[in-house]
């Protein structure tokens, strides 16, 4: 008869006594029974596995030896064991003992063969790679190293640094996953993408040498933008002077057609014509004599604005240069080899007038003996 909470019981008729006549019907009914209920049983020897799950109402296996294949049972201290390779990462990490292009890595437990995406961590290298690499763990066939892009070519694996490795799909050889050193970057394609290397090389090697480069550029139409040539040429072409073979001696008076003229003076009053914008002369001071350069209107300044003198006229002494244009208001002095009026200066990077620089230098009146 079937089992009752696993305890078994004898089928009707049983047990017999002393004098019984062993009848057919017993016999037939007691003994499959029987038998039935010793193949239910768990066999000790092994023979019989279970085929169903196996409560063990609060009790334990005792006296069971470590597991060694993927469907064994694993003892309590395999599995302390294994909790502390996860905390330590022993299983996965390990520190290179390799050499220059060939690294080393000893995992424990040991590995003992390679899984394809098998990950692992390799820490303080050795020394930094000179080009193509392999790695060896825990002893076993060293596999090359290589990027998406092929082997390494050197760089990438920085001493005392670390690197993150995969196996790859056919268990033959290692993928760089994560390096401190230089990591392969795939050719940029769109613009959001970092470019590598052989990309920057071949598409801005002219910066590396601005002088000798020539680069286009649209006509500016804001402050803070480049001029092209052809505006730099229009606004800011060098201004060129036509020479006045002869030499002035005695007054003259200047024409608004002359403008662009080189005057040497020795002597007398040069009189300027009537302003408008544009007008330029230079003049130069020749001989031992001295001119006067005179403005009948608007008066000639200096490029801050202030007025050379209150009659309106500057000395042309010998051997002095004077360049003077017209903003048609005034007459600006905007070159000279004589003395300049400057405006005062109110940063660091502009230049002091006489009148600052008089209390700076005089500042310190002990004198100082030079031996």
């Amino acid at each position: 008869m079937a089992r009752v909470n696993g305890i078994y019981n004898l089928p009707a008729g049983n047990p017999v006594v002393t004098g019984t006549t062993i009848a057919v019907s017993w016999a037939n009914s007691t003994m499959p029974d029987i038998g039935a209920a010793l193949t239910d049983s768990w066999c000790r020897d092994g023979g019989t596995p279970p085929y169903a799950n196996m409560p063990m109402a609060g009790f334990k296996f005792t006296g069971l030896s470590s597991g060694t294949l993927a469907g064994d049972s694993a003892t309590f201290g395999q599995l302390t064991s294994a909790a502390l390779v996860a905390q330590t990462g022993t299983a996965t990490t390990g520190n290179d003992s390799g050499a220059v292009n060939a690294l080393a890595l000893t995992l424990s437990p040991a590995l003992t063969s390679y899984t394809p995406g098998m990950l692992f961590s390799i820490n303080r290298i050795v020394a930094t790679n000179t080009g193509a690499s392999t790695i060896a763990v825990n002893g076993l066939a060293a596999l090359p190293i290589s990027s998406a892009f092929g082997a390494l070519q050197g760089g990438e694996l920085l001493i005392n640094a670390d690197a993150l490795l995969r196996v790859n799909a056919a268990g033959t050889g290692v993928e760089l996953v994560q390096t401190s050193g230089g990591f392969p970057v795939k050719a940029g394609a769109a613009s959001g993408q970092a470019i590598n290397l052989g990309q920057a090389d071949g598409r801005y090697a002219a910066l590396a040498g601005l002088s000798t480069q020539v680069f286009s550029a649209a006509a500016a139409v804001a402050a803070a933008e480049v001029v092209n040539l052809g505006q730099a040429d229009g606004r800011y072409a060098p201004i060129s002077y036509t020479q006045l073979g002869a030499v002035i001696n005695g007054d003259i008076a200047l024409t608004a057609a002359q403008s662009g003229t080189t005057f040497e003076i020795a002597s007398g009053v040069v009189t300027l014509p009537a302003v408008a914008a544009g007008l330029r002369f230079r003049f130069i001071g020749t001989g031992g004599g001295a001119g006067v350069l005179a403005a009948p209107a608007g008066g000639i300044n200096y490029p801050d604005g202030t007025s050379v003198s209150s009659a309106n006229t500057v000395p042309i002494t010998a051997l002095t240069t004077w360049e003077i244009i017209s903003d048609g208001t005034t007459w600006l002095i905007t070159n000279t080899s004589g003395q300049v009026i400057t405006k005062t200066a109110t940063a660091d990077n502009q230049a002091v007038n006489f009148g600052q620089a008089i209390p700076i230098r005089t500042a310190n009146t002990t004198p100082v003996l030079v031996a």
